[in-house]
């Protein structure tokens, strides 16, 4: 090579990579995911060096690898310096503010620094392979690959990683998919059927007037959905692209757990980004942000999503399927209809729903339009002849028995498209044109037609041969009684439980289609999540309603099930995963969790469901129920492995932006992290689960200890203490044998502190921190056995809960200036988040000392003005005996923190509003302090 760049630089430069790998091995897990490129940059820098050694490069070549060498340095030298800063983070005075910084530094690192890092540096090892690839090419190949080809392979990577992106953030946004469920319900539809809405006047009036609501209601049954994906189709015809977009929901009463108001709202951000080329930079920011922090966005914040990005249409048609299926209890419906009215304040939507007849959802909406929805003559018509291949083959021979079947049941249906799917399920079993006919005479009509139907399918049902019969009866009662929908696999495995069996019995699995095929057209499979399902929600309102009388016995046979399969061999184990280290388990070879529960697929709704039943049948431990509940919950192991699943939810650490950098896990990272790894007994799991009744009826039997601990010392109370939950408190506080003053010592939880009061406090559970100050025996200002020596009342005013802390401030006992390791107290805690409430409590304490300073010599006055916070400044320069001439370590002023703020921040008008109040004060102070 004879100019540009030489074998020497190339050395140079991986030796500068290897360097900074050893930096990276070496220092925070924040650098972690660039340690691996970084390592493969420096291997290829000296493959490239060692295969460029001796060759005559070409001034092309040699141009290319300049370039890239070029590049190669700007990315490493840049890497080089933020290390450089990062280290000098750790090797500052250990001063509070250093400390500090560090803590903040080390959980506030830019990520997506980081993953620009990453990507330049992914970029230039891709290019530079390729390059070296081209050095070792044969001859006839020695026409090496542009520099503008290897970007062109780069940007393919990149495009890549920019889908994968995309999908994987599209997927965290929400599990909802109404696009496949659009494609299943407008697949079950009859060519034809619904085109007489779309021709009514109502509905062209909606469709071509900006911002209209069309409200179209019907009957159950009467097939509102088919006609919703019918409109559906057409909007998407006509309208979808460019500027305009269609997006819709289908409630479905089944899937009330999953159908929330963030999952709602997120579903139509998430279907309007799916008609964009690319997504807007503020989602990608906040889905990284997110993602980095490990936290889900919020309802607010998924609105203020999903409103910026209405911004990028002209136009919006919004269709909503079945609204009065969601949940009324929880203000599902309402927080939906609410937010789409709020959504037509700010941008032009056009919203139909489909709605039995609840005049509360159209008042909802603003002056909408109306159109009744029924089972339309035509399309009823096309139906049935749709599925007269269904029928016995004498139908099929029979075109006169076809056309009076298709007019018996037109005739019968009375707007109500479910009852010809009923009808036609009633003549399944009918093999002789006899007894086709006189079913067809005996079809209910009227008022009461539903209902009659049901009756009638409930009819055939028990006139099957005993065994199809008791199939059928068990699957409508699992499927009738049961909290959340089940797969087909779970559905399987729970029909093949035999009670008094350690296992379960492959050979007693029964075939999914038989299964269906004996419940009489009353069950169904729903394609997109392979659940077994009731045929509509009327069904389930009738098996509700006549339960008592088809499965008297459903609810306790599904708990006896339950408790059954929790207490199969395979369970023993305890935990599954591989830990050797012989925590609680009988067995240190075990599957993980994820290929237990696949193996297990009733397990997860069988870990969910006891407890519910549970509350039903605990009058005695002597009955079927009660005997297997002491069985279980005796042995450790089992309940250990349920309780992983229980506990097994998705981590929402909020380390990051927390006040002082304090790393006490939240109440879900003790759920999803520290609990779930922790060998757990039952009297754990009932006062986790709130089973207050159960609890006392297992103290009762002197087997279970009140105060038993875990493997990591937390006693029940503690874990209640953590939920907030009442009930479970209530009963372990009233008895004597419990020390309310235990200190966990698990060691993941390291530096906090760990009684029951502490979590109550650190969670905001007011009324949990009330009762466990009813004890006569607590240690109300009780701190963590090491580190940073925080009480229940600093948490309380650390993490910003008021009510919590004015329940403490009420106890004689209480320290109010007691301080952690750093010196804070409540009332610089409470200064430092800038919660006014809070440190107007503290300051109305006669024992209060406002002018505490901690290691840093900073006073709460000093910290709030660092902030910026102008009511708590305010609020302290009201007392007179604040100082507003304190000097920290450094020597600053609290006026020196003011104008080092604005100096910092010349455009924040309230870190001016701020030194201006404090250059006030002081003027007003002057001579007197």
């Amino acid at each position: 090579m004879s100019f540009g760049v030489g074998v020497g630089d190339i050395l140079a430069i991986s030796k500068l990579a290897r360097g900074i790998w050893g930096q990276i091995r070496d220092s925070s897990d924040h650098f972690n995911a660039i340690r691996t490129e970084v390592a493969g940059l420096y291997l290829v820098l000296d493959d490239v060096a060692q295969n460029a050694a001796g060759r005559q490069l070409s001034e092309k070549q040699t141009a290319d690898l300049s370039t890239l060498i070029k590049g190669i340095r700007d990315v490493l030298e840049e890497l080089a310096i933020v290390l450089e800063k990062y280290e000098s983070l750790w090797k500052e005075p250990s001063t509070m503010s250093s400390k500090a910084a560090k803590t903040w530094h080390k959980l506030n690192w830019d990520q997506d620094a980081i993953k620009d890092f990453r990507s330049r540096i992914i970029s230039n090892t891709t290019i530079l392979d390729a390059f070296n690839s081209s050095l070792s090419s044969n001859a006839s190949r020695r026409a090496a690959e542009s520099l503008a080809t290897l970007h062109e392979r780069v940007g393919n990577l990149q495009l890549d990683n920019d889908q994968r992106e995309r999908h994987a953030l599209l997927d965290w946004l929400t599990p909802l998919n109404f696009p496949a469920q659009q494609s299943v319900f407008f697949s079950k539809r009859q060519a034809g059927t619904g085109r007489w809405l779309i021709d009514t006047a109502e509905f062209k009036t909606w469709m071509s007037t900006p911002g209209k609501n069309l409200v179209c209601r019907g009957m159950p049954g009467a097939g509102k959905t088919i006609l919703a994906s019918t409109v559906i189709d057409h909007l998407l015809k006509m309208l979808c692209g460019g500027k305009t977009s269609v997006v819709y929901i289908y409630c479905d009463y089944g899937k009330q757990h999953e159908q929330t108001p963030v999952n709602l709202i997120a579903s139509i951000l998430k279907q309007l980004l799916q008609h964009q080329y690319s997504i807007p930079e503020n989602v990608r920011r906040s889905y990284r942000h997110h993602i980095n922090s490990g936290m889900r966005p919020n309802a607010e914040e998924i609105y203020d999503l999903l409103r910026s990005t209405l911004s990028g249409f002209f136009q919006v048609y919004i269709v909503v399927d079945a609204v009065d299926e969601l949940s009324v209890s929880g203000q599902v419906r309402q927080t939906l209809l609410s937010n789409l009215n709020a959504l037509q304040e700010v941008h032009t939507v056009n919203l139909m729903m489909t709605s039995r007849f609840i005049p509360r959802i159209a008042q909802e909406l603003r002056d909408p339009l109306y159109l009744e929805i029924r089972a339309n003559d035509e399309d009823v018509r096309r139906y049935v002849q749709g599925h007269l291949n269904d029928l016995a083959r004498c139908v099929l021979r029979n075109n006169d028995l076809q056309e009076i079947i298709v007019e018996s049941i037109a005739n019968a249906v009375d707007g109500m498209f479910l009852l010809a799917q009923l009808h036609m399920d009633s003549l399944t079993d009918k093999t002789s044109p006899k007894a086709i006919k006189k079913s067809l005479e005996n079809l209910p009509k009227g008022s009461d037609a539903l209902n009659i139907a049901y009756e009638q399918a409930m009819r055939r049902i028990e006139d099957q041969k005993p065994g199809f019969s008791d199939l059928a009866k068990r699957t409508l009662s699992w499927i009738t009684y049961t909290d959340q929908l089940l797969t087909v696999a779970a559905v399987r495995h729970a029909l093949a439980i035999e009670v008094g069996e350690s296992e379960l019995d492959e050979e007693n699995f029964d075939e999914i289609e038989d299964v269906i095929s004996v419940c009489c057209g009353l069950v169904i499979i729903d394609p997109e999540t392979d659940a077994v399902r009731l045929v509509h929600y009327t069904t389930q309102e009738y098996l509700e309603n006549a339960g008592s009388q088809h499965f008297p016995s459903a609810r306790e046979d599904i708990a006896v099930s339950c408790l059954t399969y929790l207490l199969f061999d395979e369970f023993g184990e305890g935990w599954a995963g591989d830990r050797s280290k012989g925590i609680g388990v009988r067995s240190t070879t075990r599957v993980p969790l994820e290929a237990r529960l696949q193996k297990y697929p009733f397990l997860r709704y069988a870990v969910q469901c006891w407890a519910r039943h549970a509350r039903n049948y605990t009058g005695t431990f002597e009955d079927r129920v009660g005997k297997l509940l002491l069985k279980f919950l005796a042995d450790e192991c089992k309940v250990s492995s349920a309780g992983q699943i229980v506990l097994r939810k998705p981590t929402l650490y909020s380390f990051v932006k927390r006040p002082f950098g304090y790393g006490l896990p939240s109440k879900l990272d003790f759920e999803s992290g520290i609990l779930s790894t922790t060998l757990m007994s039952g009297m754990h799991l009932v006062a986790y689960l709130n089973l207050d009744d159960l609890m006392s009826k297992m103290l009762e039997t002197k087997l279970f200890a009140a105060d038993v601990k875990d493997q990591a010392g937390r006693t029940p109370i503690i874990w209640a203490a953590i939920e907030g939950h009442e009930a479970a408190i209530k009963v372990l506080l009233h008895r004597q044998d419990v020390d309310v003053n235990t200190i966990d010592n698990n060691e993941k939880v390291g530096w906090s502190p760990r009684t029951a009061l502490t979590y109550a406090a650190y969670n905001g559970h007011a009324r949990i921190v009330e009762l466990i100050l009813e004890r006569e025996d607590i240690d109300v200002n009780m701190r963590g056995s090491k580190g940073n020596g925080m009480t229940p009342l600093l948490w309380t005013a650390a993490r910003g809960h008021e009510a919590a802390l004015n329940v403490l401030l009420k106890h004689k006992d209480i320290i109010v200036d007691s301080p952690n390791s750093q010196g804070d107290t409540a009332l610089s805690m409470a200064a430092e988040i800038g919660h006014v409430g809070i440190v107007q409590s503290l300051l109305e304490r006669g024992d209060i000392d406002a002018n505490h300073r901690n290691v840093d010599g900073a006073t709460p006055l000093a910290i709030a003005v660092s902030r910026g916070y102008v009511p708590i400044v305010k609020l302290l320069l009201e007392r007179k005996d604040v100082n507003v001439d304190s000097k920290d370590v450094d020597g600053r002023t609290v006026l020196g923190r003011a104008e080092e703020e604005v100096e910092r921040k010349p455009k924040s008008p309230r870190r001016r509003e701020v030194l201006e109040i404090v250059r006030s004060a002081i003027q007003a102070r002057s001579g007197t302090i």
